[in-house]
């Protein structure tokens, strides 16, 4: 059984170039999150509005990401509150942080995230337990690595949320954490970020190396992993 997702992040400054990078991440992505905070105010309503008519071809993730978790430009809480308000409907998922969860909306799935650009996962135990009492529909946790060894809170996230049946996002973040990008699938994972030009996130893979290079939608809970070790590993085939 295929379990493996990719999850195209598009990444744009113009609804134009927004809407060309939708219409790529299509062709190689299950999902298509849509970083809104990337865009200036302006154009980020033009887009809303071209979706709103449209729509796409595969289902949207829409996020606004505070700049303390990796969001760009400085919106401030009232600014992200008021896009939340005004989104409406059209969204199969929202991607948001804890301060914004309570907002009112009708979308299917609420994705309750957390970003740690600090740590390398010493609270993720805690932080789950915090963001599961939200009962959100889907948790995404990411700390950054800064060695393969700091990938290991990401796996007993996975096997805990397993476990109890949590449905969950679990990413290290940088060159060394691309271990997880690609095999979070096969532990828990419920997809993976790949980027669509500009990556949104350190050591993000491009969706289409995802979906062509690694098979991420071929890995299933029986797929055989075996290990390189070497140094630099990064050069070996």
């Amino acid at each position: 059984m295929k379990i493996g997702k990719v999850c195209a992040s598009v990444s744009a400054e113009t609804s134009a170039d927004a809407v060309l990078k939708i219409r790529e991440a299509s062709k190689v992505a299950d999902l298509i999150e849509v970083r809104f905070d990337h865009l200036h105010n302006e154009e980020l309503h033009v887009l809303l509005e071209y979706l709103r008519c449209n729509g796409a071809a595969k289902p949207l993730i829409a996020t606004f990401r505070a700049p303390d978790q990796g969001g760009r430009g400085p919106a401030s809480a009232q600014t992200r509150r008021d896009f939340w308000e005004r989104l409406g409907e059209g969204f199969w998922a929202v991607d948001l942080e804890e301060d914004v969860f309570d907002i009112r909306g009708e979308w299917p799935n609420r994705i309750l995230s957390f970003h740690d650009f600090d740590s390398t996962g010493d609270n993720a135990e805690q932080v789950f337990d915090r963001l599961r009492v939200r009962q959100p529909a889907v948790i995404k946790y990411a700390c950054f690595a800064d060695d393969i060894v700091d990938t290991l809170p990401v796996w007993r996230l996975l096997r805990n949320a397993g476990e109890i049946s949590q449905p969950i996002i679990a990413i290290a973040m940088g060159e060394a954490g691309k271990i997880t990008r690609v095999l979070g699938p096969v532990y828990g994972s419920l997809w993976s970020y790949g980027s669509i030009g500009t990556e949104t996130a350190p050591g993000q893979i491009s969706a289409k190396d995802l979906t062509n290079l690694y098979r991420v939608p071929h890995l299933t809970r029986e797929t055989r992993v075996y290990g390189v070790i070497g140094d630099p590993v990064s050069r070996s085939l």
